[in-house]
C-alpha cells in the first residue's frame, strides 16, 4: 500500500482506520462521523453542478432520474437529434429543472475519472482495496426515495458529500455475492421479507464515510435536507475469473476439447471426473498459467490513465 493509499489517504484518522479494516474483514458495515471537511478538498457540491451542467456530455445511460422509486423515462428531459451520422441525446435543462423541482432524485453513473477528486479518490479506493472501483454520484430531496430496499453485489464505500440522508442497514443476505441472476432476482415483496433485523440506522451527514460490505439489504431518504453522496463501487477478482481463464487455456488443451466418452472409455463419470480434476491441477499449476494470474491480480484495477497533449 503507497503513501497516498494510508489510512485511505487521510481521509480517515488512524483511529477510524483501524476499526474500518476490522469491520471489512469481519464483513460489518462501518460509519465514520464527525468531520464535514473530510472530502472538501475532492469533491463538493458546486462540483457536482458543474458537472450536471455539461448537457453535451450526458446520455441516458449516463445520467439518470428518479422520482419515488420509479425511473423516470428519458425521453421526458432528453431530447433527440437527427445528425448527419445517426441520432443524438440531449439533455434539456428546464425539463430536468422541473423534474428536479417536482423533487425527483438525481443519478450520475460511471463519473469517477470526470474530476482530478474523483480520480483521486478512485486511486485511494483501488490501491487498498486491489479492486476495480467505479463511481455514481446520487443526489436526493427531502422526503423522496430513489431506491427500494435492496443490497448490492459490489462492496460500497459511500461518501456524503452535502445535506442529510437517513440510511438504515440490516442483515447481510449473501456473503460475497456476485453480478449474476441467482442474486439478481426476485421482486420488492420477497426483499422485504428477507432484509432481516435492523443493524444500523442512522443520519449520514456532509464528511461522513461508510462502508457495506456485498450483500447487505440497505435503503435510503432524505429527511428534511437535501442530500448529495459519491457511492464508490468495488469488484475483486474472485476464483471464477481464475476459473474463466483455465477455461480459456484449456481451449488449447487435447484433453478438454476430447469427447468425455471416448477419454473415459469404459470408466465410470466418477473416474472421469477425477481425471478431469488432475488435468485441471496440471494447468492451474503451470508455471506460465501462475504468472499470468499473477499479473492478472495485479493489472485488475484498471484506471483509464490520462492523455498529455504537447506544445
Amino acid at each position: 500500500m503507497s503513501q497516498d493509499e494510508t489510512y485511505l489517504g487521510g481521509i480517515l484518522s488512524a483511529e477510524e482506520f483501524a476499526q474500518f479494516e476490522a469491520a471489512r474483514a469481519d464483513q460489518k458495515p462501518f460509519r465514520a462521523a464527525g468531520r464535514n471537511d473530510r472530502f472538501s478538498g475532492l469533491f463538493c457540491l458546486a462540483d457536482f453542478e458543474r458537472l450536471v451542467n455539461q448537457t453535451s456530455i450526458w446520455t441516458p445511460d449516463r445520467l439518470e432520474v428518479f422520482l419515488d422509486t420509479k425511473k423516470v423515462p428519458p425521453q421526458t428531459y432528453y431530447s433527440q437529434l437527427q445528425l448527419h451520422n445517426g441520432l443524438r441525446f440531449r439533455l434539456e435543462p428546464a425539463a430536468l429543472q422541473k423534474l428536479l423541482d417536482s423533487g425527483a432524485s438525481l443519478v450520475l453513473n460511471d463519473i469517477d475519472g470526470m474530476t482530478e477528486g474523483l480520480k483521486t479518490l478512485r486511486k485511494i479506493l483501488a490501491g487498498y482495496s486491489g479492486a476495480k472501483v467505479e463511481s455514481n454520484l446520487y443526489y436526493s430531496q427531502p422526503r423522496h426515495r430513489a431506491f427500494a430496499i435492496h443490497f448490492d453485489v459490489h462492496e460500497v464505500f459511500a461518501c456524503q458529500i452535502a445535506g442529510e440522508k437517513r440510511w438504515q442497514i440490516y442483515q447481510q443476505a449473501h456473503r460475497f455475492p456476485i453480478n449474476h441472476l441467482a442474486f439478481l432476482s426476485g421482486d420488492l415483496a420477497m426483499h422485504e421479507k428477507a432484509k432481516g433485523p435492523l443493524s444500523m440506522d442512522f443520519v449520514m451527514k456532509q464528511g461522513d464515510f461508510i462502508y457495506i460490505p456485498a450483500g447487505y439489504y440497505h435503503q435510503a431518504i432524505c429527511t428534511n435536507d437535501i442530500s448529495a453522496h459519491l457511492s464508490f463501487s468495488a469488484v475483486e477478482m474472485i476464483g471464477l475469473d481464475v476459473i474463466s481463464e483455465l477455461f480459456d487455456n484449456g481451449i488449447r488443451d487435447e484433453f478438454f476439447r476430447t469427447p468425455i466418452r471416448r477419454s473415459a472409455g469404459n470408466a465410470t463419470v466418477a473416474d472421469y471426473l477425477k481425471l478431469l480434476s488432475e488435468n485441471i491441477e496440471r494447468l492451474a499449476t503451470n508455471d506460465a498459467f501462475v504468472q499470468n494470474i499473477e499479473k492478472k491480480l495485479q493489472a485488475f484495477p484498471h484506471s483509464t490513465g490520462s492523455v498529455s497533449i504537447r506544445k
